[in-house]
C-alpha cells in the first residue's frame, strides 16, 4: 500500500510540477520577418566578429557545463570531442563525411558502439559549438529571422539541429551588441 501511495503522490507532484512549467511560459512576442530583420542581423553579426569567425582555421575549447573537450579543425573538416557518460571516458574522432575513430577508456571501439558514439559527439559539437557563439548561427539553413514589436531580433530555427523548433529573442543595443 505505501509503495502505491507514494507512486501516486509522486505522479501528483510530476503532473503539477509539469503543468507549473507549461503554465509559466511566456509567449513568444509578436513579430514579423523582412528586410529590418536582415539589418539587424547583420548588424548583430558585424559588432560579434561573425567575419572573423568565418576565417578560423580550427578552434578548441572546453564546454564546462556539459564537461566536454572539442578540438574542430574546420579547414580539413575534422573534429575531436572528448566526453564522459557514467564511469567511461571517450575520445571521437570523425570527419564531415561521418567516417571517425572512438576510444572508449583508451580502447578502441567498432561497430555499433563506435557508430553510436560518434552520433553522440557529432550532437554534443553542434550544441557545444552553437553555444560557444549563439550570433553567427543566425543564418543556418532553414533559419528564420524577424523583428519584435519592441525592436528585438527573433531568430526561429523550425527544423534541423538537435533542437528543432528552438526560437531566441536576442536583445541589443542601438549599436547591435546583443544583451
Amino acid at each position: 500500500k505505501s509503495k502505491k501511495g507514494l507512486f501516486a503522490l509522486a505522479s501528483l507532484l510530476v503532473v503539477l510540477i509539469s503543468l507549473f512549467l507549461v503554465s509559466s511560459r511566456k509567449s513568444l512576442p509578436a513579430s514579423r520577418p523582412g528586410e529590418e530583420a536582415e539589418i539587424l542581423a547583420a548588424r548583430v553579426e558585424a559588432r560579434v566578429g561573425k567575419d572573423g569567425w568565418d576565417q578560423l582555421a580550427a578552434i578548441s575549447f572546453y564546454f564546462v557545463p556539459g564537461g566536454r573537450a572539442h578540438f574542430a579543425d574546420s579547414k580539413r573538416g575534422f573534429v575531436e570531442v572528448a566526453f564522459a557518460q557514467s564511469s567511461n571516458q571517450f575520445l571521437v574522432q570523425y570527419a564531415r563525411d561521418g567516417r571517425g575513430v572512438v576510444y572508449k577508456n583508451r580502447k578502441r571501439l567498432e561497430g555499433q558502439e563506435a557508430s553510436d558514439a560518434i552520433q553522440q559527439a557529432v550532437k554534443f559539437h553542434i550544441n557545444d559549438m552553437y553555444w560557444l557563439n549563439p550570433f553567427v548561427q543566425m543564418r543556418s539553413p532553414g533559419a528564420v529571422r524577424k523583428i519584435t514589436e519592441d525592436g528585438d531580433l527573433m531568430v526561429h530555427y523550425p527544423e534541423g539541429g538537435i533542437t528543432p523548433g528552438d526560437t531566441y529573442v536576442i536583445h541589443t543595443g542601438t549599436d547591435g551588441l546583443p544583451d
